[in-house]
C-alpha cells in the first residue's frame, strides 16, 4: 500500500523538476531528461528521477505508517 501512495507525491515532484529544468531550457544532464509525447502533448520526464523519487516517498510513507 505504501508504493500506491508513494506514486502521487512521486510524480509531482518529478513533474516539477522536470518542468522547471525545460523552462531553463537545461539538457538534465544525469537526470536523463528527455521530451515525452503523450498522445498530441510533449511533456518532459526523466524515468531516473521518477524512479528515485518514488522510492525516498515510499520510505517516508513507510516510517509513517
Amino acid at each position: 500500500m505504501a508504493t500506491i501512495k508513494a506514486l502521487i507525491p512521486g510524480l509531482f515532484l518529478t513533474y516539477l523538476i522536470s518542468a522547471t529544468l525545460a523552462s531553463l531550457d537545461m539538457a538534465g544532464g544525469t537526470l536523463a531528461v528527455h521530451r515525452a509525447a503523450l498522445a498530441d502533448y510533449h511533456v518532459y520526464w526523466p524515468w531516473p528521477l521518477f524512479v528515485g523519487l518514488t522510492g525516498l516517498s515510499r520510505a517516508l510513507v513507510w516510517m509513517m505508517e
